[in-house]
């Protein structure tokens, strides 16, 4: 996997990985949002938790620049709380440093990127995920604001 996300990332100049969603397309196609991240995909023969896994497996494998960076399947609705933990959960799991292998004197300290920490906690309560990235220093965060207007997916760009 590590060798495919390399020469993936060779041909597009990228320089990092976003996991947005996997599987989310599902919902699209088959209008529904699957309540359970280890479940496969229709589509293929492995879950959306195991492309967390594979992806920020293969991150640290490689040295990358840059943690992956994930948005974990169902943020905008009550799923997404508990898919977020089983995501964490996994990735803890496995027991990996930072493996930063660049020439830059700034070296990154996270194993994985959240994305839009607060969005996970609609009930206002957001303890258990404080709680875990005081106990978890290889997380690192971003919020999210909510808005109560019309979104453009154009302009926000997640969507």
């Amino acid at each position: 996997m590590a060798v495919f996300l390399s020469d993936l990332l060779s041909k597009t100049y990228g320089f990092g990985f976003k996991v947005y969603n996997p599987f989310e397309c599902e919902t699209w196609d088959f209008k529904e949002l699957r309540e359970d991240l280890t479940i496969q995909g229709r589509l293929y023969n492995f879950s959306a938790l195991d492309v967390y896994e594979s992806v920020v497996k293969c991150v640290e494998s490689l040295g990358m620049p840059h943690s992956a960076h994930v948005h974990i399947e169902g943020y905008e609705n009550e799923v997404g709380k508990e898919n977020l933990f089983k995501v964490l959960e996994k990735i803890k799991s496995l027991n990996l440093e930072p493996n930063q292998k660049t020439n830059s004197k700034i070296k990154r300290h996270q194993i994985l990127h959240l994305a839009h920490a607060n969005a996970y906690s609609f009930d206002g309560n957001n303890e258990t995920l404080i709680n875990f990235l005081n106990n978890n220093q290889n997380y690192s965060v971003d919020l999210a604001f909510i808005g109560f207007n019309k979104i453009n997916p154009i302009i926000t760009s997640d969507r």
